[in-house]
């Protein structure tokens, strides 16, 4: 989706397992932290040609490449991608660094940290997100 369409999306919907693109500066980014050992989906899943396409082309065939330059953000460097971003970028990332678009962010504590029961608050924690406990990690499957 569109960084546009995502900012009509309800704040609880805002971070999750999908794309945002920013048509700005043509980055891709993947709404939601990504822990150790997890992986986001395809950025595009097929390419089909309109049309038009299919008119310009004399002899049926094509040739269609794109060319992926992958960057990883680590959650304290996100602000190396805001020059030149769309003006809902920093609200995006922050998100995503918070795993919450709520303004206190979310009180669980990050993936590594051991920590008691107590210390969670599963409302809002995200499916997929990891966390530890007694020295054990832990996938949160569901709401």
């Amino acid at each position: 989706m569109t960084i546009e369409q995502w900012d009509n999306l309800l704040p609880y919907q805002q971070i999750g397992d999908f794309w945002v693109v920013d048509h700005t500066t043509g980055w891709a980014y993947w709404a939601s932290l990504l822990e150790p050992g997890q992986a986001s989906s395809y950025l595009l899943d097929a390419a089909e040609l309109t049309e038009a396409i299919e008119d310009t082309v004399f002899n049926g065939s094509y040739y269609y490449g794109i060319h992926v330059d992958s960057q990883l953000i680590s959650p304290d460097n996100s602000e190396e991608f805001l020059p030149g971003g769309d003006s809902r970028l920093e609200a995006f990332l922050t998100g995503i660094k918070n795993n919450s678009m709520n303004d206190e962010g979310t009180t669980n504590p990050r993936y590594e940290v051991d920590s008691p029961p107590s210390d969670f608050n599963f409302d809002t924690m995200l499916p997929g997100r990891v966390f530890t406990m007694a020295g054990e990690q832990y996938l949160y499957l569901e709401n």
